[in-house]
Parts: C-alpha cells; structure tokens; sequence
C-alpha cells in the first residue's frame, strides 16, 4: 500500500521519492525560497517561435505584467540587446490584468534573428533576462 496525502500537505518529492516512500525517509531541500513579489515580465505571442518570413516587417504582439506595479513599457531587440524598440501597450483593463503590446518590427534584411522582449516598470524595474527563483 502507498501513502496517502490530503491536498492541503502540498508535499512535492524529488523524482527518487515515490508515494510508496514514508514521508521521514527523504531529504528535504536545504534551500527554500519564499516567493513573494513577481517580477516584471513580458511574452511574446505573435508570431509563432520559428516563424518563417520573407518580409522584413514582423508583425509582433505578447503580454506583459508586474506583481509590483503598472507596466511602463515593453521594448523589443533583434540584436541581442544591443538595441531595443519600444511597442505600443494597451492599459491594462482592471489593477490585476495582463496588458496587451503590439509593434511592427523592422528588421534589418534577410536572415535569422532571435527577437527577445522585455517589459520595465512605473518604478524602473527592469524584466530579468532569467528571472531569480522563478
């Protein structure tokens, strides 16, 4: 027979700890983090990763939120961050909801690009490009 547990336990093992393993017979995780405030982050939509085009202007669109505050902006770089464009963001439709940012953006010529996104906060918070303990 396995073990049970009632969902409000929330006990998460490592994938060597089965059901089956009594619950005083693993070893905790040594560091824990309290996750507490979201950081600023934005996403990118449209288009689809891999997409394939012949044109140079790239129709673009994602969302974007902070756990602290309104989003300020959301900016777009095709050259590693070297330089970003900024989009064009919708207010947000209630204190608690996703904003909506499009932007055409213009490449350079031909070729492969990797166009990342990044959102900043009323407050200058500036989205992580990995965000910590997340």
């Amino acid at each position: 027979t396995g073990w049970t547990y009632r969902m409000a336990d929330q006990r998460f093992f490592p994938g060597s700890v089965t059901s089956k393993t009594p619950p005083d017979e693993y070893d905790p995780p040594i560091e824990t983090f309290i996750v507490d405030t979201m950081p600023v982050y934005s996403i990118i939509t449209t288009p689809a990763r891999c997409h394939s085009t012949t044109s140079t202007m790239v129709p673009m669109a994602g969302k974007t939120w902070s756990g602290i505050g309104d989003v300020a902006k959301v900016e777009l770089s095709y050259d590693d961050g070297l330089t970003w464009v900024e989009t064009t963001l919708n207010p947000p439709v209630n204190k608690w909801a996703w904003q909506e940012w499009m932007h055409t953006l213009e490449l350079p010529g031909r070729g492969q690009y990797q166009i990342m996104a990044r959102a900043t906060d009323m407050e200058g918070r500036v989205q992580p490009l990995v965000a910590p303990n997340w």
